[in-house]
């Protein structure tokens, strides 16, 4: 993941996840979602909703 990392979900306290990815490339969001930042349960689950894309904002 060249442009976001897995971090814990202490300092975003995204609901009930235990990890968050987080985009590091300024003006870029996730495709999907629209936002710079995703909640969930495994890092494999957040690396598979990297994988499918992120675009400028």
């Amino acid at each position: 993941m060249k442009h976001a990392k897995i971090t814990d979900n202490k300092w975003h306290q995204l609901g009930d996840f235990k990890y968050v990815i987080e985009i590091t490339k300024p003006g870029y969001v996730f495709k999907e979602s629209g936002t710079y930042t995703y909640g969930g349960y495994t890092k494999k689950e957040l690396k598979h909703f990297y994988n499918r894309g992120i675009v400028k904002e």
